[in-house]
């Protein structure tokens, strides 16, 4: 399924089947000048005001669409394939989840990290673990220059992956002896 989101000159494409995502924005870029230029943001708690970010994004040329945005229906009822989706095809991610942040960093999306907010408990824990493994301890918000927002390093992610799964293997070997 594919979902296609029209607001004036911006569409906004995302499913659950990538194979007919990629098939659809081929034909799209061989009939049109078009480019992935969305910002995401995905907030659990109560969403922290970024208008340094909008300004950013508009400056630019960058839209921000909210995923659970009541006011629009396709993004707030997005299934698990459609956010995924988003995530990987996103310009940027700005959220407050441990998974949103998962995901953007399996596909190398630049992200940034907003502590939850309207919650007396320190949520933040596991994030603060996974950015600590990974080599992302600068991709929390207030830490970021805005000139930074794009500039995510990738370079050391797939051996610290590698180390990851290497001791979860070993892990799971031990306990199943």
């Amino acid at each position: 399924r594919i979902n296609v989101l029209v607001y004036v000159d911006d569409l906004l494409i995302f499913g659950n089947d990538s194979a007919s995502l990629k098939t659809f924005k081929g034909y799209l870029i061989s009939c049109f000048h078009i480019k992935d230029l969305g910002i995401l943001k995905y907030f659990l708690g109560d969403e922290e005001e970024s208008k340094e970010l909008g300004i950013w994004a508009n400056k630019n040329g960058y839209e921000v669409y909210e995923l659970l945005n009541k006011d629009i229906p396709e993004l707030y009822s997005a299934g698990p394939g459609e956010f995924i989706s988003l995530i990987n095809n996103a310009a940027l991610v700005c959220s407050d989840s441990f998974h949103c942040i998962v995901f953007s960093i399996i596909f190398s999306r630049p992200f940034l990290v907003y502590e939850r907010q309207g919650s007396e408990n320190y949520m933040t824990s596991r994030l603060d673990t996974l950015l600590k493994k990974f080599g992302f301890e600068d991709r929390w918000k207030h830490a970021v220059n805005v000139d930074d927002y794009l500039k995510c390093d990738y370079s050391e992610v797939p051996e610290r992956l590698k180390k990851e799964q290497l001791q979860f293997m070993n892990y799971l070997s031990g306990f199943l002896k």
